[in-house]
């Protein structure tokens, strides 16, 4: 795409694929700014959802086809399969007709982040703090907006923008996907600490170290320092750090207390596995990240966890 590049409401239309709580309310923040939206999903009961709610639903091809905007609203780790499944419309899609993934996640089985999978076209993303039901309630919501040519980014972001939705563009793709996805890791900690009783002292102070590991991550594969104090960034990770509405955050609590898990498996505990194998490619250290994944895997208690963490070493 090049600055000519542009995006109309009157004429263009958004697909959405995947029928999710979550696309559907970045579906209903951009119908509400005037947008026609389309959905195609695997028969489920997002799809059923869409369909009561009387939106368009059409089939997967024709939304590949016909959509000038393309949403993922489908887990990080149905991202890989997606690729393989479409890859011929996707590829002949031209590059002004872009896609983004709504999606916080590293694929788990190839340790790559989702715009680092084999897209025959290079893929976006929007992320940042934003509950389903604030996007839908018309709340007012900041989130980061990236695609590879920063040209491309403002224009996208300009035209998606509106009273109640603020996007802010970025060309650091690999840094929003790398934020975006730590910190579920970072969230499912927190609740771990408040599930246990362990105090808003100690939530804080992890936290804080949380952001020095998705900072040490973030440097090592090149991205940006601003995008850490971005709303993808610090932003995202202030909201699902301390709100219990966050899923990641749940399952840490009941983790933490030792009650029944929920039955959804949150992004965090696919994400930890994944974003260790990440750091370990390129010499770095994640304790906290560490602590989640012997936690989740059932290796230690959190008893034994949070004393690991507590006896470690000080920095030099």
């Amino acid at each position: 795409m090049t600055q000519s590049f542009s995006i109309n409401k009157d004429s263009d239309l958004i697909g959405v694929y995947g029928a999710g709580a979550y696309g559907r309310a970045v579906a209903h923040a951009l119908a509400a700014q005037g947008w026609r939206i389309a959905f195609a999903a695997r028969p489920g009961p997002g799809l059923q959802a869409a369909e009561r709610a009387g939106w368009t639903v059409t089939s997967t091809e024709q939304l590949l086809a016909g959509s000038r905007l393309l949403l993922l609203g489908i887990p990080a780790q149905a991202h890989a399969s997606f690729v393989d499944q479409h890859r011929a419309d996707l590829a002949a899609r031209s590059r002004e007709h872009p896609v983004l993934s709504l999606a916080k996640g590293i694929d788990r089985h190839q340790g790559l982040l989702l715009p680092e999978l084999p897209w025959p076209r290079p893929l976006g993303l929007i992320s940042g703090p934003s509950f389903a039901a604030d996007l839908v309630a018309g709340k007012p919501t900041a989130l980061n907006l990236a695609y590879p040519e920063l040209a491309s980014a403002r224009i996208l972001a300009a035209a998606l923008s509106g009273p109640r939705l603020r996007l802010y563009a970025s060309d650091d793709v690999a840094g929003i996907a790398l934020v975006g996805a730590m910190k579920n890791v970072i969230a499912l900690a927190c609740g771990v600490l408040d599930g246990a009783q362990l105090g808003e002292s100690a939530r804080s102070a992890l936290m804080a170290r949380g952001m020095s590991e998705i900072s040490r991550l973030l440097q090592a594969v090149g991205g940006q320092n601003e995008t850490l104090i971005s709303p993808a960034g610090v932003g995202d990770l202030a909201l699902t750090c301390g709100s219990t509405k966050s899923r990641n955050f749940q399952f840490g609590q009941a983790l933490g207390a030792g009650t029944e898990l929920p039955d959804s498996l949150v992004e965090g505990v696919a994400t930890a596995s994944a974003a260790l194998a990440l750091a370990e490619r390129h010499g770095i250290e994640l304790p906290i990240t560490q602590a989640v994944d012997t936690l989740v895997q059932g290796k230690r208690s959190v008893a034994e966890t949070i004393s690991d963490l507590m006896r470690r070493p000080l920095p030099r």
